[in-house]
């Protein structure tokens, strides 16, 4: 058995282009498993009044056989919105060295895509 990471900590921190606080925001992490064909696993948090979402790890035991594919690695990346601003995705959590990541919204006239769009219930 192996204690893997199946979810990092993060705090999202979610500002427009002018460095005001954006409450309100979906950010929607997505956990992906490799090289296994597992479903992507999905978590939705807004930020709150400070424009802060925060992600807590969850580590679980794992089986791992020492064969070919047995060992998973899972990878993670992010997906923010809210309604007047552009949507950004495919925010890649590896290109982050800290814990806190930093994202700006710039608003739009144009509909954007929405990121809880993602989740299938």
């Amino acid at each position: 058995p192996v204690y893997k990471t199946i979810r990092l900590p993060f705090d999202a921190h979610i500002v427009d282009e002018n460095g005001k606080r954006v409450e309100g925001a979906d950010v929607l992490l997505i956990t992906e498993q490799h090289p296994a064909k597992v479903p992507l696993k999905f978590v939705l948090i807004q930020t709150d009044a400070e424009g802060i979402a925060i992600f807590k790890s969850v580590k679980e035991w794992k089986m791992e056989n020492l064969i070919i594919h047995g060992i998973q690695n899972y990878s993670w990346s992010m997906c923010v919105s809210k309604a007047g601003y552009g949507t950004v995705d495919n925010i890649a959590l590896s290109d982050f060295p800290s814990q806190k990541i930093n994202v700006v919204l710039k608003k739009t006239k144009y509909v954007s895509e929405d990121c809880s769009s993602w989740v299938k219930e």
